[in-house]
Formats: structure tokens, C-alpha cells, sequence
């Protein structure tokens, strides 16, 4: 999935346009101008205004990954992963 996704954007030049690690605050419609407007919230709080005329959603299905409800994962004394986060292998 990731090699087409990173396919996608380098053949069609649209890497240099994404922006990672970015919440959408807020998304409206500017009819007199026909773009939409968009409060962004970077990683460390800072916002920001800007305007676009196309904006496409692309959080993906493990941005806000859960543990899965199993009985006694809690009890597990072994280390867990989950492949929604990237980081280090963590305690429940």
C-alpha cells in the first residue's frame, strides 16, 4: 500500500504539496472565492490559516489505532505491538 501511495504522489508531483502530521481544526467553504479554508494544527500546537482549492483527506485506517479487546491482554507479561503505531514495543 505504501509503494503505491508513494508511487501516486511522485509520479503525479505531489509530494512537495502534502503535509504530515497535520490536524484539521476546522474546514469551511469560501464561496466568493471558491476555495476551502482550513485551520491546521501542527505537531507541537502551532496554527495555521490557509486556502486551497483541493483538499484530500488522508489520515489512513491506524491513525488512531486501539488495542484490540481480547480477555486477559492486560495480564500479558510479554511485550505487545500494534502495527497502527511505530513506535517503540510498549506495555498496555
Amino acid at each position: 500500500m505504501q509503494d503505491y501511495l508513494v508511487g501516486s504522489a511522485d509520479k503525479y508531483g505531489l509530494r512537495e504539496r502534502i503535509q504530515f502530521n497535520i490536524i484539521v481544526v476546522s474546514l469551511r467553504w469560501i464561496e466568493s472565492d471558491r476555495q476551502r479554508e482550513i485551520l491546521m494544527r501542527a505537531k507541537y500546537g502551532r496554527e495555521e490559516t490557509r486556502r486551497y482549492n483541493v483538499v484530500i483527506n488522508a489520515h489512513g485506517p491506524t491513525n488512531r489505532w486501539e488495542w484490540p479487546k481480547i480477555d486477559g491482554l492486560e495480564d500479558f507479561q510479554g511485550v505487545k505491538m500494534h502495527t497502527g503505531d511505530c513506535g517503540t514495543p510498549r506495555s498496555i
